[in-house]
């Protein structure tokens, strides 16, 4: 999985495609966030929107030039094209959902972030490095509703089963989803991490990798403890803990899925790859005696 501050730039996102050469193969997933800050931006033309505010139409246009610049600059010209024709379109149906009812599509809108991070880096992928497809985590994940945010795992997992495409990298949408009545749903802070160990459960697969901007998880938080030291292996249960106190790069939902399945998950920098990160899994005894501070 990779967050958005890996996918932030086109040079952030030719390093991706690096790590992906590095230590991908046919068949596997890539989950992604949407790229840099563009759900910080979906959500300012949402609340510009409601406030009927006019700098709406040029925010609206400074998003699809951003958008549009980063397809530009990563593609040839005929699939750029394609790209931004696409883009296009999502931004007129952005617009008539902003302009008439906001308050009924606040996750329509949010979600297009994702959307646009997925397709660009699957078009990017096909093009420099093999095969690939991406799939719209709402055409098969599926919640409870969005308050729990609980998987309902057989129909998800026989979804997504029909939409895979063998021989191929598969590009799957972080942080957003469908719920029982299927409307579009956020699984809310931390969402992609949460879409990356979801996708784990549903496959069965056997590690999870969070390329982030950190490079693993310390015994405390390096920006109040400053002689805090990486942690290279965490047992389970301590990364639950930590979770569950509040440890800024663990959150207690992205474990969850995890607890009755054997996945190893690493936490690693992108923008330090070469750098081993941090480990979570079944360890001995030496593992379990690393003490780890953390607060809310």
């Amino acid at each position: 999985k990779f967050g958005g501050s890996s996918l932030a730039t086109p040079q952030c996102i030719e390093r991706v495609v690096d790590i992906i050469r590095q230590h991908c193969q046919l068949n596997d997933l890539v989950v992604v966030s949407a790229n840099g800050d563009t759900t910080d931006a979906l959500f300012a033309l949402y609340q510009l929107a409601i406030d009927n505010s006019e700098q709406f139409e040029s925010a609206i246009e400074q998003l699809l030039h951003g958008q549009a610049q980063m397809v530009e600059s990563l593609l040839n010209p005929s699939s750029a094209a394609r790209l931004v024709d696409y883009l296009q379109s999502d931004i007129e149906q952005l617009k008539q959902w902003l302009l008439s009812a906001p308050e009924l599509h606040q996750a329509d809108v949010l979600s297009y972030g994702e959307l646009w991070s997925a397709r660009l880096l699957s078009a990017v992928l096909s093009e420099h490095v093999c095969p690939s497809y991406y799939v719209d985590a709402r055409d098969f994940l599926v919640i409870n509703n969005d308050h729990d945010c609980k998987v309902v795992a057989d129909t998800s997992k026989a979804q997504f089963n029909q939409l895979t495409q063998k021989g191929k990298l598969g590009i799957v949408t972080g942080y957003i989803c469908k719920n029982l009545e299927g409307e579009t749903c956020t699984l809310g802070r931390n969402g992609s991490d949460y879409s990356a160990t979801i996708m784990a459960s549903l496959t069965g697969a056997l590690n999870v990798t969070l390329w982030t901007d950190v490079d693993g998880i310390y015994s405390a938080d390096p920006r109040v403890v400053p002689n805090a030291r990486k942690l290279h292996r965490l047992p389970n249960g301590v990364a639950k803990e930590l979770g569950r106190l509040g440890n800024p790069v663990l959150h207690a939902k992205t474990l969850q899925p995890l607890t009755d399945h054997s996945t190893h998950l690493h936490v690693a920098s992108s923008f330090d790859y070469q750098n081993s990160g941090t480990e979570i899994g079944k360890f001995g005894q030496i593992a379990k005696q690393e003490l780890s501070v953390t607060y809310l």
